[in-house]
């Protein structure tokens, strides 16, 4: 199975995928992280493949950054700060847009975020 994480600059998510026996990993994040993100991975002994690129999934077209990489997976997965990627209907299209393009048919995309409700944050 070959796994897309959005935002995956936090790192939080790396051990998980250890233990999921995925094949290949792929890795997009704004530049400020991607870099120290790629420098840990390369630093740990993985069980799978990856690959890492510079991008916004909220303002980037990764159809037209990565046209020449085969890098649709049969899972994407935002699990960090989705509900702050959505600040406007823009940047949620053009997110939903990547993530269409990125999965293949049959694929599954998971995307945490908090639910406000009177006053209680919820995890959905």
């Amino acid at each position: 199975m070959k796994v897309c994480d959005l935002y995956c600059g936090g790192g939080a998510d790396a051990e998980k995928w250890d233990g999921a026996q995925i094949s290949h990993y792929v890795g997009i994040d704004v530049s400020s992280r991607i870099n120290e993100v790629r420098e840990a991975w390369e630093s740990q002994r993985k069980s799978f493949t990856s690959e890492f690129f510079e991008a916004d999934p909220c303002t980037d077209n990764l159809e037209a950054l990565l046209l020449e990489k085969d890098i649709q997976a049969d899972l994407v997965c935002c699990l960090q700060h989705l509900q702050l990627r959505f600040q406007t209907e823009d940047k949620a299209r053009r997110l939903l847009s990547n993530v269409s393009f990125l999965l293949k048919p049959g694929g599954y995309f998971f995307g945490i975020t908090l639910e406000k409700v009177i006053g209680k944050n919820h995890c959905f």
